[in-house]
């Protein structure tokens, strides 16, 4: 809040007569007071109110620190968790993998979710955002990103087409129209064909890039390679305090803009879930204060804000999930 002195404030000129000390102190109080009013209904206007009131402020890091963490954290149990307790077996899940999912408390713009979609693959991705118009604007660019995708795969098979020999055609279009180049059928086929007309098991891992960990067999669906890369993604204004539990396996946050009420009511959420990796930009201390007393660091990393600000980034485990912290009955 900046302070307008009592001439600026009432337009008088710099002749207007002094105001005593007592005077002017109840001048700027009233003044002080309607300003904060006036914040106060500016945020519950661009936000939800509730839990969300006074985090409707707007910061990110930048896609530089992001791909950072996702590096991270798709590598996490062979860079972190191991070296912890080398004895016991990390559920392959903390890594973030194609089958992962992820959300994003307070996604902006969308950002983070389209980035961590593209690079890490994850299944599912959502973002959650209290203000309308940051949630309007996600969804728009989402449409706008998938239409681009789509008018990409046309020209590409058109141009296939185009190079072919016509008279050799077949009488039935190629199994790949509309695919686009290098994609697989569409998920009903590749769902309800054989696994003798499937590839082999390690010809299926390296195309479509599926990890060690997962066992193809045991999905109750095939495990095909998507020819729409932002499956998944889904963006919904709301307010994630509201909700009874966040069912993901990561949670990121970019909390340095969040009020204290935000980040109590968030800590009561957390507790409830049943999550893997939380990602955070506040230290545990403040979680375990807020209540969040399940979560231990076990990385740190150094980003940058859009602003150009430094700040670090704490990737948390949740220790009602890790080996060898269960308690014992």
């Amino acid at each position: 809040v900046i302070k307008i002195g009592p001439s600026t404030a009432n337009g008088a000129n710099e002749s207007a007569p002094n105001l005593t000390q007592k005077n002017l102190a109840q001048k700027n109080e009233v003044y002080i007071g309607v300003e904060v009013a006036r914040v106060m209904r500016a945020g519950t206007e661009r936000g939800l109110g509730g839990g969300t009131h006074g985090s409707e402020g707007y910061g990110e890091a930048t896609i530089g620190s992001v791909q950072k963490l996702v590096v991270l954290l798709q590598n996490l149990r062979k860079l972190i968790l191991s070296g912890l307790y080398k004895d016991e077996q990390w559920n392959p899940m903390y890594d973030l993998t194609p089958l992962s999912t992820f959300v994003d408390i307070g996604s902006g713009y969308g950002k983070v979710i389209t980035h961590v979609k593209l690079e890490a693959k994850v299944r599912r991705c959502v973002g959650i955002e209290c203000v309308q118009s940051r949630h309007n604007i996600a969804e728009k660019v989402l449409v706008m990103l998938r239409a681009e995708l789509s008018e990409s795969e046309t020209r590409s098979a058109a141009e296939r087409y185009a190079a072919a020999d016509l008279s050799a055609a077949p009488t039935a279009p190629p199994s790949d129209v509309g695919s686009g180049s290098g994609s697989s059928a569409s998920l009903t086929t590749l769902a309800s064909a054989s696994t003798s007309e499937l590839e082999s098991e390690l010809e299926l891992r390296a195309a479509w890039g599926v990890p060690p960990c997962v066992d193809l067999r045991s999905l109750t669906m095939p495990y095909v390679k998507d020819t729409d890369l932002y499956r998944g993604v889904e963006f919904r204004h709301g307010d994630a305090t509201l909700d009874e539990t966040l069912p993901f396996s990561h949670i990121y946050i970019f909390d340095r803009v969040f009020s204290r009420r935000t980040l109590i009511a968030l800590a009561t959420v957390l507790s409830r879930s049943d999550f893997l990796v939380f990602v955070s930009f506040r230290p545990c201390h403040e979680w375990w204060r807020y209540g969040l007393t399940k979560v231990q660091p076990v990385a740190k990393v150094s980003c940058r804000t859009t602003g150009k600000e430094g700040c670090n980034a704490y990737v948390y485990i949740n220790l009602e999930r890790a080996p060898g912290f269960q308690t014992k009955g």
